[in-house]
C-alpha cells in the first residue's frame, strides 16, 4: 500500500493530540484535583436529565452549528467536594465497527485505518484489553472471569445493606453492579496500558451504545422518544469512566505497575480492596476485603498475566 507505517504513527498522533486539545478547552478544573474527593455517579439514583445536569455540567461543541462538517463533542464538568473533572466524548468510530472490521474484508480494515488510525496502531494492546473485558472461554475455560464478574463480586461485598440500597434500583445492573463495572475496569486498564488507551476503549463503547451523545439536537429527539433513562445511564458511565482513570494512574503509581507487570493474587487482592476503600470512602458503606485465596483473584490474576504475554 502506499502509505508508511510513519503515515499510520503520525496520523494517530495528531487525532489524539485533538483529542487532548478539547478536553483542555473545556477543562475548568485544576490539573492537580485530588479524585479521591469526586463521588462516582449511581445512575440508580438521578432520576431525570434535569438532575443530573445540577450535578454535571453539559456542554455541546462547536457552538457555532452552521458548519455541518466540524466533528461534534460532548464535555461533561462533574464537581464534586469543590473539586472539578472534566470528560469529553467526541463523534468518531465505535466498537461495532471495529468488530466488523476485524472480521471484514480488506476495504473494511483500509476503511478503519482511515477513520482510526490509533486504533491499527495499537491493535495489540487493543485486543488484550477486550480479552480482559469479557468472558474468553475459548481461550480460558468455563470458568473464566471478566471485569464484569469483578463488579459483581464486589458488590457482594456490600454488608452495610441498610446504608447501601435506597431503592431497589440501586441493586439493579444500573445501581452499584455498573458503577463498580465502569470504574474498576478503566482504573486497570488505565493502569497496565495508560490513560490513552482506556479512553479510547471507553468512548468508542459509550459511541456503540448511543451515537447521539454528542449532539444536542439528537439528545432532545431521544427525550421526546422516551430515551430518557437511558441518556442519564450513558452520561454517567463517562463521567464514571474518567474517575476510574484517574484512580488508575494513582494505584499504577503506588504499585509501580506497567503493561509488563506480573499481577500476583497479592498485587490483585491489594489492588481491588484498595477500589474498596475508595467505594466505602465514596458511598459510606461498608464492604469486606478480598483475599488472595478466592477464585475470581487466581483466575483473574492468571488471566492478566497470561493476556499481557500473548503476541
Amino acid at each position: 500500500m502506499w502509505f508508511t507505517l510513519s503515515t499510520l504513527n503520525l496520523m494517530a498522533a495528531e487525532g489524539y493530540a485533538a483529542i487532548d486539545n478539547q478536553r483542555e478547552a473545556c477543562s475548568w478544573g485544576s490539573s492537580n484535583e485530588n479524585f479521591t474527593t469526586h463521588r462516582a455517579l449511581l445512575a440508580s439514583r438521578i432520576h431525570s436529565l434535569e438532575e443530573l445536569k445540577g450535578m454535571v455540567k453539559i456542554d455541546f461543541f462547536p457552538k457555532d452549528t452552521v458548519d455541518k462538517t466540524a466533528t461534534k463533542y460532548v464535555c461533561l464538568t462533574y464537581s464534586s467536594m469543590g473539586k472539578e473533572i472534566s470528560a469529553v466524548l467526541r463523534e468518531g468510530i465505535d466498537q461495532g465497527e471495529l468488530v466488523k472490521a476485524k472480521d471484514g474484508s480488506l476495504s473494511d480494515k483500509i476503511g478503519i485505518l482511515f477513520k482510526s488510525p490509533y486504533s491499527i496502531k495499537y491493535r495489540d494492546d487493543l485486543r488484550k484489553i477486550y480479552i480482559l473485558a469479557r468472558r474468553r472461554r475459548q481461550l480460558y475455560g468455563d470458568v473464566d472471569k471478566a471485569f464484569y464478574d469483578i463488579a459483581v463480586a464486589s458488590v457482594k461485598k456490600i454488608n452495610t445493606i441498610e446504608r447501601a440500597y435506597f431503592s431497589n434500583r440501586d441493586s439493579s445492573d444500573k445501581g452499584y453492579i455498573n458503577t463498580f463495572n465502569h470504574v474498576t475496569s478503566q482504573a486497570i486498564i488505565t493502569s497496565i496500558f495508560g490513560q490513552n488507551k482506556a479512553a479510547f476503549i471507553a468512548d468508542v463503547h459509550e459511541r456503540y451504545n448511543m451515537p447521539q451523545l454528542t449532539s444536542s439536537q439528537k439528545i432532545d429527539s431521544l427525550m421526546l422518544e422516551g430515551q430518557e433513562k437511558a441518556v442519564i445511564d450513558n452520561y454517567v458511565d463517562i463521567v464514571n469512566n474518567k474517575i476510574g482513570q484517574k484512580l488508575g494512574i494513582v494505584l499504577g503509581r503506588k504499585y509501580k505497575i506497567n503493561r509488563n507487570s506480573e499481577w500476583s493474587p497479592k498485587l490483585l487482592t491489594d489492588y481491588l480492596n484498595d477500589m474498596h476503600q475508595y467505594y466505602r470512602l465514596t458511598y459510606g458503606i461498608g464492604m469486606k476485603p478480598f483475599n488472595e485465596q478466592e477464585e475470581l483473584i487466581l483466575l483473574f490474576s492468571r488471566k492478566i498475566n497470561n493476556t499481557i504475554a500473548t503476541n
